[in-house]
């Protein structure tokens, strides 16, 4: 059972952008390649899910790396360099303000939920305090493709984990919310726990 730890860059300007999500690799690859495992995934993320991305931030912000490293086998690794230039007009909120989405799994906890703060948006999807409806169903489809990883010959080679670094073991995700609020990184807005 291979897990991994991918990491998706990407700068804008005001600095730096993250997003790190953990992978079960359930392709084809065989576990004696675990090179390849995480070189398969990280190219399935730049192929197929990094189009899902792409219309929910500026166009100020550059998608520019992709990396994969082995959780079960630190040794493992690989990392992609592209660039990408977001898909959404208009001007760009500040990266303390992002909607995100919860990920669930069938266990309950804290320690089974994760969290992944979408890159910043744009005034184009804000509506008051709240993204519009076109905001939400992109990032629908977005995390669908993130949940499943597929190549792009729609092979799923990687199940999306929620990590639980207080128990050292991962959980499968098995669905997610979408939370539409603008709140910032540094408090919780109003009514949403985490």
């Amino acid at each position: 059972m291979a897990i991994f730890r991918m990491t998706i860059h990407a700068t804008g300007p005001n600095g730096d952008n993250e997003n790190v999500m953990y992978y079960f690799y359930s392709g084809s690859i065989p576990d004696t390649n675990p090179n390849g495992q995480a070189a398969d995934l990280g190219d399935a993320w730049v192929d197929t899910a990094l189009a899902g991305y792409v219309p929910l931030v500026g166009t100020s912000i550059i998608f520019d790396k992709v990396t994969v490293r082995g959780v079960t086998d630190p040794s493992a690794g690989y990392e992609r360099a592209f660039t990408q230039s977001g898909g959404a007009a208009g001007e760009q909120y500040s990266y303390q303000i992002a909607p995100y989405v919860t990920w669930l799994t069938a266990r309950f906890g804290r320690s089974f939920r994760g969290r992944t703060r979408f890159f910043p948006t744009t005034e184009a999807f804000i509506v008051g305090s709240n993204v519009d409806g076109s905001y939400i169903t992109a990032a629908g489809v977005y995390c669908g493709l993130v949940s499943n990883l597929q190549d792009a010959a729609s092979n799923i080679v990687g199940e999306l984990q929620v990590f639980s670094r207080k128990l050292q073991i991962p959980e499968p995700v098995t669905g997610f919310i979408v939370r539409p609020l603008v709140g910032t990184m540094r408090t919780r807005a109003p009514g949403v726990g985490s």
